[in-house]
């Protein structure tokens, strides 16, 4: 985010906020969660004015009954990260938040964030890579990926193109994976904030 000048017109939008803790995590101890839902003094909230695209899951149950059917699986969870926004965009995102010296102060989020409606939309696109296009288009649940594959050669490929290539590369690192085979997850560096589990 960057610090900005007060808002002096009304195209503008400040998002509510607040902190979510949860000590117990290995991973985010602290997250923000803001409100695009939350009407202005118009009535209308930012969310009121997207378009938020087509519907890209499917049902939750579907997804998981699909999964059952691979004979080696992996699951990755908080896939979602964030996407920059056209900065001439920003100032429907902006915030008031305390700056260094402690001072409230307005500023405008340079990225987008899970609770504005487009973003299912805008993270599901496709890559140009068959087999992570494939588990992006079929195998997700909004931001967790419930996928895998009838042989280890084939679930491996998956997961270098989805790591490596798809995702990682375009800004959205995996972590919190899960497998039913230690030969998946041993493939998969624990770097920074990743971490492993075999079901």
């Amino acid at each position: 985010m960057t610090e900005v000048s007060p808002a002096s017109n009304s195209a503008t939008y400040y998002l509510p906020h607040h902190a979510v803790f949860k000590p117990e995590s290995t991973t985010t101890k602290v997250r923000v969660v803001f409100n695009a839902s939350s009407p202005s003094a118009n009535r209308t909230s930012l969310n009121d004015i997207l378009y938020a695209g087509p519907v890209l899951q499917s049902d939750l149950k579907i997804q998981i009954l699909k999964w059952r059917y691979f004979r080696f699986v992996f699951n990755i969870e908080k896939m979602y990260r964030l996407i920059w926004v056209d900065p001439k965009h920003t100032q429907l995102q902006r915030i008031l938040f305390l700056n260094p010296d402690g001072d409230i102060r307005d500023y405008e989020l340079k990225t987008s964030w899970r609770s504005v409606c487009c973003n299912s939309s805008l993270t599901t696109k496709s890559p140009q890579y068959p087999q992570a296009s494939q588990v992006i288009r079929h195998f997700m649940y909004v931001d967790d990926v419930l996928a895998g594959a009838d042989s280890k050669t084939e679930a491996q490929a998956k997961i270098r193109e989805l790591k490596g290539r798809a995702l990682e590369s375009a800004g959205f690192p995996l972590r919190k994976w899960t497998s039913n085979s230690k030969a998946m997850l041993a493939d998969i560096p624990s770097v920074g904030s990743s971490s492993k589990q075999l079901i």
